[in-house]
């Protein structure tokens, strides 16, 4: 019965929901209820039942661990292939602290009891034999760290003298279902997804909020013993993490959820000036489209229609930021119980997201981070911010107003280049508040590289290692392996408060690192992360080797999701010919025009900012919103007993219900002698710079993944791109060369995962040989070797906006065979062979047909706000309806593309797709071939996308080039050509009701 219990709980565990965060070894609600469900016990007594199992699995003499301790050798040596093999065991020892956790009583004697209670073994037997628990936590570690912590990561490490109790104790210092109760503080504080908070910053939180109703007397008794305090930091920031991300969740019973919306700022370079783009929704991934209600009972949607990893409300007219942004607002979804709020804020500081290309707003600062901030233009706000950030912050931070900066909503703001490096003299005024740190020490943090998950970084990008403490001397050290236990790697120090450390140059063969940072000789910090490449990559779930299957010709889905007997390749090496018969009218191209990025700014609503007439009352003041009054009506809490008159404590305010931590509650701050400043720079209107592309690194990284959601492909680029639509085109480029498939959502076309194709060799009748799809060093190592050793010829070669061209002259199809039979993969899958190309891809493409699965039908109303494509001159124009056939842009849900039939139906679709279907209709191409030159040429917007792309792109075996209004495609065989133009413009188009 042991085997069974196990099982059970590696699957819920070690189920993939912890993946890159940090998991404990008890049961949360979730999986307290699966577990039950399995072992078919009641919820109240599985618990129990598991560790009475654990029990009977313990030697009554000598050693308990015996049998699990020859388990765990034999698990060992078969390279820890399988989920542990004592779990279940190491439930039991956590689920003792967790009911010592009840008692807040943290002793040796105390746990010990505890666990004879659970497993029927003699205490002192158990408290005997306790130092050999320890080789369990220890290879649950290492088993962690080799699945690159897909399963999450590891947390056991002691807490205080009894260090082999405080493994375990360190899992259960708070109990599993007492971790919603930081709900409450998360939604107090206006916590959101999208940035990092450290224990130093949350320990502030938490020391206020645990004196509150909220807080159970379990967590006040375990807060109070500061040797726990750190664990409990840590254990919060997980949840924080699960809360803030949970927005596709549904209701926990029948309480109200609260979620806290954000806002979004994107910097977009535009022609001639850069765009601003501001945004509001929810940080993370939402899976199907959630809808939402206001206050009036609009209907919005919520969805990731323009981020990966931040879903906007949509559409843009009921959405109107100017109001918004000094009222607030409230949503409502009733199907989910869940309430969506966004508070009024004078000053709104954002932080750089990790997970793509836009500011994100946070609740608070920190030192040495870089941050923009939003605030309302009045004379006092500004004046106060800018005297603000002269004490506080590096100089060369600059002002944009909504004149200088197109898109930023009238009446407010932005200050950019803003890094804090100090904490005030005396703390500002509340609505100043939100721009001071915390905490005077930021802690322990990571920076910049090239970032695959949470705590994983490409080993030719790792991070740098920044340290801020609250007084002097600090350190940074760096360690091999999952513990402090080994060798310095490689250390940094100074006298100051904070120390820096850049990890290149120290990665150990390994790559598992930990850091760990002190202050005043006094550990205050701990980091551990890896460092990975593609030699090593992450380990591939059985049915995940089946990889993408193109459906239609421009978007896969998974082959899991296909009847076996329909799963095929995405290119067909059968013999069998094109057909040679060329559409007639394609020997010249319609007039050129303007490329079509696929996300531009939503169409305009009113910026004006709300207006009052100057005469009011006291009671229309109280009546106003803190933004319309410029105020907040703050409630403050009082100093408890014993109590010091200057801690941190609560104010809220009764309108907005804003939440602030302060020491002067409620008082005006203390005058300081003004200083004169120089006036605030104004902001450059040329876009930011950003790091150029390493397509070599980011090739790797995708190789090393594997697979993934769309925001999961556009976080790698986050310090790369300043806009969405460029991490688009950068996933076309590599879909079109044969590295990746793309799986896009039906009407909108929006890429929703990838995954990296199988290692292919695509051989030309030339005897040209290149390598697609799946590479690492180790592989392409080895295809040279063997390639070069039999007489072909490496000729790869550096292209702009591709990956290294891997090829290679004189490889024969007897050559090509062998290597497909010789070399694998770290998966274990053999390089696929694909003989002609472009045919071959082209002949799977006829065979899958039009476009008509990407269209779905579409009901708006006729006056929504739309641009009609102008196809005579390649741009979009301002419209009043979309009544007229034609292609038409549309401010629906963001921003949507639709087509009119001459029929009066309406379809969504992609923006290639929606412009090829109304050029057709009126006699208009968008492409064009030359036979002449064998080229194929199309119209910027109307770009090929899939395998219509990848088999022009194999037929020169590089991308177009782009030229004026047009891409050319060049070296293009006349029946290649006619396939791609029978494929778009085929007159195919389903009825309204298909």
């Amino acid at each position: 019965m042991y085997g069974e219990v196990n099982e059970v709980l590696n699957e819920v565990i070690f189920s993939g929901r912890f993946e890159s965060r940090p998991v404990f070894m008890v049961l949360d609600p979730v999986a307290l209820s699966s577990a039950a469900k399995r072992l078919g016990q009641n919820e109240e007594e599985v618990e129990a039942f598991i560790c009475k199992e654990v029990g009977k699995s313990l030697s009554r003499t000598g050693n308990p661990y015996a049998r699990h301790e020859t388990q765990l050798k034999f698990w060992c040596k078969e390279g820890m292939a399988t989920k542990p093999p004592f779990t279940a065991l190491l439930f039991c020892l956590s689920h003792a602290a967790e009911l010592m956790a009840s008692d807040g009583k943290h002793t040796q004697g105390n746990y010990y009891v505890r666990l004879s209670e659970l497993t029927g073994l003699p205490k002192d037997q158990l408290s005997l034999r306790g130092i050999d628990t320890e080789k369990f936590w220890h290879w649950l570690a290492r088993w962690l760290v080799s699945t690159d912590y897909r399963y999450g990561r590891p947390t056991a490490r002691p807490v205080n003298q009894f260090k082999y109790i405080s493994i375990a104790i360190s899992q259960a210092i708070i109990r599993a279902g007492d971790r919603a109760c930081f709900h409450d503080m998360f939604e107090r504080y206006g916590f959101a997804g999208g940035y990092t908070v450290t224990e130093a910053e949350i320990g502030r939180y938490i020391d206020t909020w645990i004196r509150s109703s909220a807080a159970n007397r379990r967590l006040r008794q375990a807060w109070a013993d500061p040797k726990l305090r750190p664990r409990i930091c840590e254990i919060v920031i997980a949840e924080l993490e699960d809360w803030s991300e949970a927005s596709s969740a549904s209701n926990v019973g029948d309480r109200e959820q609260l979620a806290a919306l954000a806002l979004a700022l994107s910097l977009v370079p535009g022609f001639p000036d850069r765009v601003a783009a501001l945004s509001l929704g929810l940080h993370g991934e939402q899976g199907d489209v959630q809808v939402l209600f206001d206050r009036q009972g609009h209907q919005l949607t919520l969805d990731n229609d323009v981020f990966g990893s931040f879903a906007t409300l949509s559409p843009p007219a009921s959405v109107p930021l100017s109001e918004i942004l000094l009222k607030g607002a409230e949503y409502v979804a009733p199907s989910q119980n869940r309430t969506f709020r966004w508070r009024y804020k004078a000053v709104i500081p954002f932080v750089r997201a990790e997970t793509g290309p836009f500011w994100i707003e946070t609740n608070k600062t920190a030192l040495g981070s870089p941050h923009v901030i939003l605030v309302r233009n009045r004379q006092r706000t500004r004046s106060a911010v800018e005297d603000l950030l002269t004490e506080l912050a590096a100089p060369g931070f600059t002002v944009a107003t909504s004149a200088d900066l197109p898109g930023l909503p009238a009446g407010w703001v932005l200050y950019e280049n803003v890094r804090l490096m100090r904490m005030p003299a005396v703390l500002p005024d509340n609505d100043l508040r939100s721009l001071v740190p915390v905490s005077r020490a930021a802690g322990l943090q990571s920076f910049g590289g090239m970032r695959l998950s949470r705590s994983v970084w490409h080993r030719q990008a790792p991070p740098v290692l920044h340290f801020e403490g609250s007084k002097g001397p600090t350190r940074i050290e760096l360690f091999e392996g999952i513990d402090t236990d080994g060798p310095v790697l490689a250390k940094a120090e100074a006298d100051g408060e904070a120390c820096e450390l850049g990890v290149s140059g120290h990665v150990p063969e390994s790559g598992d690192m930990v850091a760990l940072a002190n202050e005043a000789g006094k550990e205050t910090g701990y980091l551990g992360f890896l460092c990975r490449t593609a030699r090593r990559p992450r380990p591939l779930e059985i049915d995940s080797l089946l990889g993408l299957q193109y459906v239609s010709p421009i978007s896969a889905k998974p082959r899991t999701d296909i009847a076996e007997g329909d799963r095929a390749e995405n290119w067909a090496n059968a013999a069998g010919t094109l057909s040679l018969m060329m559409p007639q009218g394609f020997e010249t191209l319609g007039a050129g025009g303007e490329a079509e990025r696929g996300f531009a700014i939503p169409l305009p609503t009113s910026l004006d900012p709300v207006k009052y007439g100057k005469s009011v009352d006291t009671k229309d003041i109280l009546a106003m919103s803190c933004g319309e009054r410029g105020s907040h009506y703050w409630i403050c809490e009082t100093v408890p007993q014993g109590g010091k008159q200057d801690m941190p404590l609560n104010m809220e305010c009764r309108d907005c219900r804003l939440s602030v931590l302060t020491e002067n509650r409620g008082k005006s701050p203390k005058q300081v002698q003004e200083k004169k400043r120089q006036p605030v720079p104004s902001a450059s209107r040329s876009p930011e710079p950003v790091e150029q592309v390493d397509h070599d690194l980011l090739l790797d990284a995708l190789s090393f993944l594997g697979e993934g959601s769309w925001a999961a492909f556009e976080a790698l680029l986050s310090t790369n791109v300043s806009e969405p639509w460029q991490a688009h085109a950068i996933a076309r480029s590599f879909e079109a060369l044969g590295h990746i498939d793309l799986v896009r959502k039906p009407g909108a076309g929006r890429i929703t995962r990838w995954s990296i194709a199988a290692p292919t060799l695509y051989l030309s009748g030339d005897g040209r040989a290149h390598l697609r799809g799946f590479r690492n060093v180790t592989m392409t190592n080895a295809v040279r070797e063997l390639l070069v050793s039999r007489g072909a010829r490496d000729v790869s070669e550096a292209l702009n906006g591709h990956p290294l061209n891997i090829a290679f002259d004189g490889v024969e199809p007897d050559l090509a065979a062998l290597l497909a039979q010789s070399i694998k993969d770290p998966h274990g899958r053999s390089i696929a062979l694909v003989l002609d190309p472009p045919r071959a891809i082209a002949r799977r493409m006829a065979i899958l047909g039009s476009t008509r699965s990407m269209l779905v039908p579409l009901s708006v109303a006729d006056d929504v706000a739309s641009e009609r494509y102008d196809l005579d001159h390649g741009r979009w124009s301002h419209c009043h309806d979309v009544l007229e056939p034609g292609a038409y842009r549309l401010a629906w849900r963001g921003q949507a593309y639709a087509y009119r039939d001459g029929r009066g139906n309406l379809f969504q679709g992609p923006h290639e797709i929606v412009k090829v279907l109304a050029a057709r209709d009126a006699g208009i191409n968008l492409h064009a071939y030359s036979q002449a030159n064998e080229e194929f040429v199309s119209r910027l917007g109307a770009d090929p996308a899939g395998l219509l792309a990848r088999a022009l792109c194999a037929c020169s075996r590089r991308l177009p080039t782009q030229e004026g209004g047009v891409l050319k495609y060049s070296q293009v065989p006349i029946d290649v050509a006619a396939a791609v133009l029978d494929v778009l413009y085929s007159t195919e188009v389903p009825d309204e009701s298909s």
